[in-house]
């Protein structure tokens, strides 16, 4: 395989990972998605794109999960995978614009499930 084959392979790589996360960032905005999103556990394939290499990417999943935490069924899933401990990974590492989110997620999970304050 040529440098150039590689290449396109991560570039094309990275082009899905983006789509995947916007369009799941988009069926968050749609009260009748979010059943469906939870009956094919999109979750799982979402919560390891908030370390993603690609700051673009961090931030649409992060803002996604905030987004779909409003919703009380998924509010207590997203708490049950265990994405607080993903969004704080590295923390200190991350950008400003990734804590500032971050930091918006978090005090919305922790208004949503008075447990989280305690």
């Amino acid at each position: 395989m040529s440098r150039n084959s590689i290449r396109n392979c991560l570039e094309d790589y990275q082009r899905a990972r983006l789509c995947f996360v916007r369009t799941m960032f988009s069926f968050s905005e749609k009260p009748y998605t979010l059943q469906l999103l939870q009956e094919f556990d999109f979750l799982d394939l979402l919560l390891p794109l908030l370390a993603d290499r690609v700051h673009s990417i961090q931030h649409t999943a992060l803002v996604t999960l905030g987004r779909l935490a409003a919703a009380k069924p998924l509010l207590q899933e997203i708490l049950d995978k265990g994405v607080l401990a993903s969004v704080l990974h590295k923390f200190n590492q991350q950008s400003k614009l990734y804590k500032k989110t971050a930091l918006h997620v978090l005090t919305d999970l922790m208004n949503k499930d008075e447990r989280l304050l305690h």
